[in-house]
């Protein structure tokens, strides 16, 4: 055995562990796909960087623009991961109602401020808190929220008493604001076409910013 050798590719990996904590809570941008450094590890999402000063009117689908999912301390620079407007569009198309998130990407001042955990997802632009409003047409509480979403696939599912908050983790957890593990259940959703096509259309609309 090449002592040196094995020394050499050690080093190496010592080295690339090094970077990734270096570049803890940090995005960099590879072939249209952002990577997530956190804690060592690489998290991959369809995230993509903005500014509201450019693009804040900017539709990134039929019925969201940029600037609502914009960090609410005033941040300029935003983050947003794109494989979650076809759900947000398949849930407007059911309440038939507009709405906007109470919180989407969050900087880590006002993370902190709001009360959140370290390793928040909205830091990333990967969770999104959705109202419960009286305006909403084909359903009448948070727990019927929550089904929708389950129905739809979303591995995050938070139940919090006025909204629901909703990520993109790749690893199951429902549950109530407390912590406790909930099991949301499916509800009957008659969709007009199907989520492949909405997303599609969510596509096309990033593809024009």
């Amino acid at each position: 055995v090449n002592r040196s050798n094995v020394k050499s590719r050690r080093s190496c990996v010592y080295e690339w562990l090094g970077e990734c904590k270096r570049l803890q809570n940090r995005v960099s941008n590879s072939k249209g796909i952002w990577k997530i450094y956190k804690g060592g590890k690489i998290i991959m999402a369809n995230v993509k960087t903005y500014y509201k000063s450019k693009s804040g009117e900017t539709n990134v689908s039929d019925n969201f623009k940029l600037k609502e999912f914009a960090c609410k301390d005033g941040t300029d620079k935003l983050l947003l991961d794109m494989d979650i407007l076809p759900i947000l569009e398949r849930f407007r198309e059911y309440v038939e109602a507009p709405y906007s998130p109470n919180s989407a990407y969050r900087t880590v001042s006002h993370n902190k401020k709001e009360g959140g955990s370290s390793n928040s997802y909205h830091l990333y632009g990967r969770a999104f808190d959705i109202p419960f409003k009286s305006t909403y047409k084909n359903l009448t509480s948070v727990d019927y929220m929550c089904k929708f979403f389950n129905i739809l696939g979303l591995k995050g599912i938070i139940k919090y008493p006025t909204f629901v908050h909703i990520d993109t983790r790749t690893s199951k957890y429902h549950a109530t604001s407390a912590g406790t593990r909930q099991t949301f259940g499916t509800v009957n959703i008659p969709f007009k076409g199907n989520l492949k096509n909405r997303k599609q259309e969510c596509l096309c609309w990033n593809n024009a910013i």
